[in-house]
């Protein structure tokens, strides 16, 4: 996620990948988190065997706002993560 700042409060990220889903939350007004204005949240599905090609679905709620954000993607090939960008306001990089 990019683009947080001072507006941006709780995020809450859900992933599901076949009949698996995992949500992290991410607090902006956290202290511990003055001045960050990138996350990267990684939600991994330990011993889930996901095959080429099938889809995987990222929604990101933003609970000041209600405004929800959708990516799917399609597994790749490779054995190794999946990406998924999120701008989270009008600002950042």
């Amino acid at each position: 996620m990019f683009g947080i700042d001072s507006s941006t409060s709780d995020i809450v990220t859900i992933v599901s990948v076949g009949n698996e889903m995992k949500a992290k939350i991410f607090n902006a007004e956290d202290p511990d988190n003055e001045d960050v204005d990138k996350v990267s949240d990684i939600i991994t599905f330990p011993g889930l065997n996901v095959k080429h090609g099938e889809k995987y679905h990222v929604s990101t709620v933003y609970v000041k706002s209600k405004k929800i954000s959708f990516n799917e993607g399609l597994n790749s090939p490779p054995n190794g993560p999946e990406f998924a960008d999120m701008k989270v306001s009008g600002k950042g990089s």
